[in-house]
């Protein structure tokens, strides 16, 4: 931006659009925590970070708008330009600024490696410690401690030889840099999990492929119950282990999901030590709206995360139990605002890992995540147009339902249709002198009855929206009972687990007091799980759902969506303009079950094998026993197998629980058939591990039990 004079200004005093971007641009950099000085006054001992303005470079190289020091050293420059011009032909001149910089100034790294090109309204920035430097956007500034954690980092070859790879072949001058996160993320070491599966193996080559290609958003598609969790968590280790990422992000949009993630952090040992994840690095599920200095991996909802940006002190839990993505889309017309925050500075993390994100973050919540200067990585099973146009069309793996059964990873499911005339055309009431019409208050549930002047019509849209005929809902119960037991699941003798989805808080109500009326049930055998249930938590009620007897039926809204861990479901659909389609699952997945494609589409169901393939482990899911693994001796130490009873192994649990007993044979034998023996852990880690299985095998017995001691009592 050149100088401007008194001369130039504005009549009236106005100031220029050069003037106005500077200003901005001051206070944008303020904000970041840099001292701003004019070049006459500068004081380097002022702040860590110094920005001065005006500053002369050597001959021939012009003026930089300001020049950035840390620690008393000259590490970068800003070149500024006035709202409305487009950035990317003015690397030239910046690239001046970094090669300009005068002799006998100090200076860690010549040519200046962070460069900045700002209107005050938009913010280009580049690193010259990448590999393939590359403009990218920016929300504000980094903050001057950051720069000086970039430039203390390891080279590449001597971060590469840390964890044991080859380091690439680099020049002189390149090879004794600071390693950039990009940089790293190009070394990466290939894949080479044993038993991983390979819809997983595929998905990470995919994903890593496009960090190594620096695409900013990558979009990863994978049926439910395909394991996005587990490979989410993968990438992650690797992406802290070899790319050197400080802090990751895992975002979801509800409480409950929030715990599941968090669960399967704790229990995910690494594919090279067998260690768990949470032994080696520390992961924060946010209570509070504080982030430890030492946390590798944070779990927050995306409103937990916006009231941190926002500065509050606290957030009200109860908030984060229904999905703010779906819940605020009608009230708002307008994107949040966002504003810069120190304590939460845009470079705060390196990955944003995006749980089920087929929901509406790219409408009101998308400025949220685009506040960060961080790769974005979406993890969904039913992506939409707008959700591929947000991930920039990088869809880095595919993998469908279709797909998921053939490979015996899910399972198929069944569609039972419960049609009516109403559901499918909606209806006409005739006004007449015997007709009174109830009208129910949406926020009180008053009612009062008016008698219509006119006849009144309503479509198939307006069912259980503004219009409420229960003996539609009536109709829909009664089949479901009347014919569970002949049609739906022939020759069982107890409900199953069904999962009821209505269309707001009030469909429920009338949904929870039909079926209770239908089956000539009390309370406990219908029950409504949304985020206006009180005094219980959605997490126990959600427990409740997966492992006592009762309650047989839930009815929800949003509260159990996509990727939520369940029991056994025969899932009802009660929220579309469709008939509501009834699903079974008839599968399971270690052995919890999971609805998918919730809120309007159908559910999938989970595979039927119990157990993911971990070497050298075994594995007692609650209703078999199987090798995972074989056997071997090592040091005196016989890790050995199991007499697994076949007959179980492809069971359900409702099979389980209808034997009178189970008797569990436990021995130990040599397993000559392992090649692999001089990889073995020590015997004291496979001591542990069994140990750990057992106790784990004794909580999922745990879990079935209420279940037999009521099928006893009947």
């Amino acid at each position: 931006m050149k100088r401007i004079t008194e001369g130039e200004r504005l009549p009236g005093g106005d100031k220029t659009p050069e003037q106005r971007a500077r200003d901005a641009i001051d206070d944008q950099l303020s904000q970041a925590g840099w001292a701003v000085q004019n070049r006459d006054e500068a004081n380097l001992s002022a702040a860590r970070g110094v920005a001065i303005r005006e500053f002369k470079m050597a001959d021939g190289h012009g003026f930089a708008d300001h020049l950035l020091y840390v620690d008393k050293h000259a590490v970068g420059a800003l070149e500024a330009k006035p709202a409305g011009f487009t950035l990317s032909g003015v690397k030239p001149q910046v690239d001046k600024y970094s090669r300009g910089l005068p002799d006998n100034l100090p200076a860690p790294i010549r040519p200046l490696p962070f460069l900045y090109v700002s209107t005050g309204v938009e913010t280009n920035f580049i690193n010259l410690l990448d590999q393939e430097p590359r403009s990218r956007s920016l929300f504000g500034f980094h903050r001057p401690e950051t720069l000086a954690e970039w430039l203390q980092a390891r080279n590449l070859p001597d971060w590469v030889r840390a964890w044991g790879g080859d380091p690439p072949t680099l020049d002189a001058a390149r090879a004794a840099l600071p390693s950039s996160l990009r940089a790293r993320l190009r070394a990466m070491p290939p894949v080479t999990i044993a038993d991983l599966w390979e819809n997983k193996r595929c998905a990470l080559e995919n994903l890593e492929e496009s960090f190594h290609d620096d695409r900013p958003r990558a979009l990863i598609q994978m049926a439910t119950g395909s394991g996005k969790p587990m490979l989410a968590i993968t990438s992650i280790y690797r992406l802290i282990k070899f790319g050197g990422a400080r802090r990751v992000l895992f975002l979801v949009d509800r409480t409950n999901l929030g715990n599941q993630a968090a669960k399967e952090f704790e229990g995910y040992r690494t594919p090279d030590d067998h260690r768990k994840f949470t032994e080696l690095y520390k992961v924060q599920h946010l209570k509070g709206n504080t982030v430890g200095s030492s946390t590798k991996v944070v779990i927050t909802t995306i409103q937990r995360l916006y009231s941190m940006l926002k500065g509050e002190p606290e957030f009200d839990p109860t908030s984060e139990e229904q999905s703010q993505f779906i819940k605020d889309l009608a009230a708002l017309r307008e994107p949040l605002p966002v504003a810069y925050d120190k304590a939460i500075p845009p470079e705060f993390f390196d990955i944003i890992f995006i749980d089920e994100c087929h929901r509406s973050i790219y409408t009101l919540w998308r400025q949220v995540l685009e506040y960060f200067d961080a790769y974005l990585i979406g993890l969904t099973a039913t992506p939409s147009k707008q959700t591929l146009g947000f991930f920039e069309q990088n869809l880095v793996m595919e993998y469908r339902h279709e797909e998921a059964v053939a490979d015996k990873v899910n399972v198929p499911f069944d569609v039972y249709r419960i049609r009516t005339e109403i559901t499918e055309k909606g209806s006409k009431i005739d006004a007449g002198p015997e007709v009174l019409v109830g009208k129910r208050d949406r926020r009180t549930r008053d009612k009062r009855w008016e008698q219509p002047e006119e006849d009144i019509e309503y479509g198939a849209k307006d069912l259980d929206r503004s219009v409420v005929a229960e003996d539609q809902i009536r109709l829909i119960a009664k089949t479901f009972k009347d014919r569970l037991f002949s049609e739906i699941f022939p020759g069982r003798k107890e409900v199953p687990k069904t999962l009821i989805f209505a269309k707001d808080d009030s469909h429920a109500e009338d949904i929870v007091r039909i079926f209770r009326q239908e089956f000539g049930k009390g309370d406990d055998f219908c029950q409504k799980i949304t985020y206006l249930t009180t005094g219980r938590t959605p997490k126990d009620l959600i427990q409740d759902f997966r492992n006592s007897f009762n309650p047989r039926i839930a009815v929800t809204v949003d509260m159990i969506a996509t990727g939520t861990q369940t029991s056994r479901n025969c899932h009802v659909h009660a929220d579309r303009q469709k008939p509501p389609p009834l699903r079974a699952d008839e599968g399971a997945r270690r052995p919890r079950y999971r609805p998918d494609r919730i809120a309007g589409r159908y559910a999938r169901c989970c595979r039927k094998d119990a157990f993911h393939h971990r070497r050298l482990r075994w594995r007692y899911r609650g209703h078999a026993l199987r090798r995972a693994a074989d056997g071997a001796e090592k040091d005196g130490f016989v890790q050995g197998a199991a007499r697994t009873c076949r007959a179980w192994r492809d069971r359900f649990r409702l099979l389980f629980i209808a034997r009178d007993k189970a008797s569990l044979d436990i021995f130990w034998l040599r397993d000559e058939g392992l090649e692999d023996s001089a990889s073995l852990p020590d015997p004291h880690v496979l001591a542990a591990e069994i140990a750990e299985d057992l106790r784990s095998a004794l909580d999922e017995i745990g879990d079935v039990l209420p279940d037999l001691q009521q099928r006893n009592q009947d």
